[in-house]
């Protein structure tokens, strides 16, 4: 009886055979017919106002049966558009015995598509594209199936050339697809896609694996996997993209970019940015830098979240700088929780690379040539930003200064930035300091304090003046107040007050007051080990910043064989009014005084001794002749020098004519 069955079986099964294989030579007879042929050589003039030639329309039926166009030209009154080897046309077979016409696959061969953007920055092409069918239709459902239903199954494409001539630019654009591969299914809602191509002779490969769990367009259904691949392109060959950016030059630059986009829930989407590097970027023919960035990050709809799980930049030898954190997105309020950490990072190299695209300018990339209406936006209340970053900074190069590390964490909200204790390490010692910008008032108000530790004054200050002032490690309790603004408004704002400890250091230069008591070192049997500097064992004092004004309080200098005190005031327009006085060793020191006077304008004016002290040791000495002479002028000297206002050329001449009396020489006469 199996046998029976298996025998009716088989002749059914070769019965159906022959009649789908005579179906298909039947459907083969009516596909190479002439009316066909015309018809879909008439169909297809529809839809574009362009003469077309081929030179054959053959037709094939197995795997399944469909239409084959050999040698397709396009062209616009004589000119070539396009030029394709071979086109098939694959029909759908369960379609059609459904009495239904579609096509299920596509299938590219070989070719060449020329398009021309004109001076007016618009394409022609466009124009002629269109449906000059003029029955109306119903309008088509846009959910995803009934949009899938629509296209082919399958797109195959291999060594499809496109040229972009652009006119406005005199750029030509090239696009190679060596290999594209487009499968759809519209009752599972898929969309796969794989495409290998060159864009300007370098790399471009996009691959996506894309559906939808529901027949809806919505985030929540979408689930897709795709990876963007693009090697050594030429920037220079995208001059209209790239005009965006008019202060940078891409003009020897190379893109490299790798990217990854992965969705596998209805939440979560994660990006992967695996390679992104900018090399040789210019900024108006100065060389900016190579940047190198990469990135991991997911965003949840849910939470309104995006999580930076890493985030790398290298700018060459200027920067290399890492981050993590979070970004809340609420409807009410904005979040940032971020940490930053960096092996080296030169400030004012970064702020110059930011600068070259700074001056973005998005109108300029018109591609179609249509300038969109201006649109006078509503203005809405901004959304309130709550910031908290911590940072570990090493080897940070602020306008030369060079910082070994800086740690700390910052807060910011809408009435206030906050800095909590946050450390500086540079020029061998250390800085704490906590403070916070408040944005109550209409100028932000600055606040901080910090002490100071062991750092190093030499190097400080060789950063900011070729001129040499002072050695030391530097110690102090410090406090600043301004208001924050352009530069007129922080000068006159600034206030700053400090008690500052320097050890083991020596007085340079122009701060180098002890300098002129050299002058007159034989006369008080005192000799200087250097006329160039002074060395101290510490110097005390405070120094306040107030209105332009700085004020040096309470000095205190205990230095190598003398010791001295004094205070003063320099002004920002250069004045400077200061006045020392040292204390010399031995019997003599402890009466004589020298004050030391800084008048003038600081620079030009060098440390000079009093003059009115000078001229009473000067008479002093001449009168007594010895060392009694020396302490009773440095006595008298040391009191008169506390009256400086008096006229110093009256004692001079009171001396000289006491002298000119007892020897009959006048000082006046040497010459």
């Amino acid at each position: 009886m199996w046998q029976k069955i298996l025998k009716y079986f088989a002749y059914f099964i070769l019965v159906l055979s022959f009649l789908i294989f005579a179906a298909f030579l039947g459907l083969k007879q009516i596909l190479d017919t002439k009316a066909v042929k015309d018809s879909v050589s008439n169909n297809v003039r529809k839809f574009v106002s362009l003469d077309i030639n081929y030179s054959q329309i053959g037709s094939f039926v197995f795997p399944f049966p469909g239409i084959q166009i050999q040698n397709l030209e396009i062209s616009d009154q004589g000119e070539p558009l396009a030029s394709v080897e071979s086109i098939r046309l694959q029909l759908d077979f369960f379609a059609l015995i459904q009495q239904e016409f579609k096509i299920g696959a596509v299938s590219v061969d070989k070719g060449k598509i020329q398009l021309t953007r004109d001076k007016n920055g618009k394409f022609p092409i466009l124009g002629k594209l269109q449906n000059k069918n003029k029955e109306k239709k119903e309008p088509a459902k846009d959910d995803p199936e009934s949009i899938l239903s629509l296209t082919p199954s399958r797109i195959q494409i291999t060594d499809l050339e496109f040229i972009l001539n652009d006119v406005p630019t005199g750029s030509k654009q090239t696009i190679l697809i060596r290999d594209l591969s487009v499968d759809t299914d519209d009752g599972d809602r898929t969309v796969d896609l794989s495409l290998k191509s060159e864009i300007n002779q370098t790399d471009f490969v996009l691959e996506s694996k894309t559906y939808l769990t529901e027949n809806e367009w919505t985030y929540e259904s979408l689930r897709t996997d795709t990876e963007i691949h693009w090697n050594d392109a030429e920037l220079s060959q995208f001059p209209e993209l790239l005009s965006v950016f008019p202060d940078a030059d891409f003009s020897e630059s190379k893109l490299n970019l790798g990217l990854e986009l992965k969705k596998e829930n209805s939440d979560q989407i994660r990006l992967n940015l695996s390679r992104l590097s900018l090399e040789g970027i210019k900024r108006k023919t100065t060389f900016v830098g190579d940047l190198f960035l990469s990135m991991e990050s997911d965003f949840s709809k849910e939470n309104r979240k995006i999580r930076v799980s890493s985030f790398f930049m290298d700018l060459g030898k200027f920067a290399h700088l890492g981050m993590e954190g979070n970004i809340l997105l609420h409807e009410k309020e904005r979040k940032l929780d971020l940490s930053v950490n960096s092996d080296f990072f030169d400030l004012k190299k970064v702020l110059f690379f930011k600068d070259s695209f700074s001056g973005f300018q998005p109108n300029k990339f018109d591609v179609m040539g249509e300038k969109e209406p201006l649109t006078v936006l509503k203005k809405e209340d901004p959304i309130p930003l709550f910031a908290n970053v911590k940072f570990d900074l090493k080897n940070l190069n602020v306008s030369g200064h060079l910082i070994t590390n800086l740690i700390g964490n910052l807060e910011y909200n809408p009435s206030q930035m906050i800095l909590h204790p946050t450390e500086v390490s540079l020029y061998g010692g250390q800085i704490r300091t906590e403070g916070n910008v408040s944005f109550t008032s209409s100028k932000p108000t600055l606040q901080l304090k910090g002490k100071v530790s062991r750092v190093s004054l030499e190097p400080a200050i060789s950063r900011m003046t070729d001129d040499k002032y002072i050695k030391g490690r530097l110690n102090s309790d410090f406090t600043v107040k301004c208001k924050l603004g352009d530069s007129g408004t922080i000068r006159n704002s600034l206030d700053v007050k400090t008690k500052f400890y320097i050890t083991q250091g020596k007085l340079l230069g122009y701060a180098n007051f002890i300098k002129p008591v050299a002058t007159i070192g034989q006369v008080l049997n005192f000799n200087l080990t250097s006329k160039e500097s002074t060395s101290f064992e510490s110097i005390t004092g405070g120094l306040d910043l107030h209105k332009q004004k700085a004020t040096l309080t309470d000095f205190s200098m205990k230095g190598e064989g003398l010791s001295a005190t004094g205070g003063g005031v320099y002004q920002t327009n250069g004045k400077i009014d200061m006045k020392f006085t040292v204390s010399l060793p031995g019997a003599v020191g402890k009466a004589v005084k020298l004050p030391i006077l800084y008048r003038g304008i600081m620079g030009r004016n060098v440390a000079y001794i009093d003059p009115v002290w000078m001229a009473s040791v000067y008479a002093g000495t001449v009168l007594l002749a010895g060392p009694v002479g020396t302490l009773v002028g440095g006595m008298v000297g040391s009191a008169a020098s506390d009256n400086v206002e008096k006229v110093v050329g009256s004692v001079k001449d009171s001396v000289n004519s006491f002298r000119a009396f007892f020897t009959g020489k006048d000082e006046k006469s040497k010459k």
